[in-house]
């Protein structure tokens, strides 16, 4: 005798949800990840001081954006063709990203992409560290230099509309096309 339709619903259901062993795996993977961006975070930090000590607070900051800029145009340079800010938004929410950063699309479309982070362990790493208001707020437009560098070779570009370390209640990234139509 065949499952009955209420059977088939709870299996179904049952497969369709991820298992116990499975959540803790993705939270285990997720925490590790997270673990390796505060970690950065901490390394930038503690460059970030003594670059101030040794070179003083402006030039500090300017080479350190320099340099995390030019990283994120390395990182840009690995990623897969981006010819829209709907590829960059895909590429973000793959699947085991999302989590990392507690990621929201709100608005997905060629003309405009509107992206929310709602959680920072770069930020959770600073203020651990004992950072500033000041502080987070600068830390964080360094690391931004980044994901600027990253969409800088792209016929789009990337305005940060809002930033949890500067006590927005999100990290809000607007990606729309260049005014002047051509990469940079």
């Amino acid at each position: 005798m065949g499952k009955g339709v209420d059977e088939v619903k709870q299996g179904l259901m049952r497969d369709a949800l991820p298992t116990k062993d499975q959540v803790t795996m993705a939270d285990e993977l997720t925490q590790a990840v997270r673990s390796a961006i505060e970690d950065r975070a901490a390394y930038l930090y503690l460059l970030l001081q003594e670059m101030r000590a040794a070179n003083g607070a402006q030039a500090a900051v300017e080479m350190a954006r320099r340099a995390v800029f030019r990283y994120g145009q390395l990182k840009g340079r690995a990623l897969p063709p981006m010819l829209s800010p709907v590829d960059f938004i895909r590429h973000q929410m793959r699947p085991g990203r999302q989590a990392i950063f507690e990621k929201e699309v709100v608005e997905e479309c060629p003309e405009r992409c509107e992206l929310r982070f709602h959680y920072c362990p770069l930020v959770q790493a600073w203020q651990r560290l004992g950072a500033s208001e000041e502080e987070l707020a600068q830390l964080c437009d360094i690391a931004m230099a980044g994901d600027h560098g990253m969409v800088s070779e792209t016929p789009f570009e990337l305005q940060v509309a809002g930033s949890l370390a500067k006590g927005d209640s999100c990290c809000r990234l607007i990606l729309q096309p260049r005014n002047d139509a051509h990469a940079g």
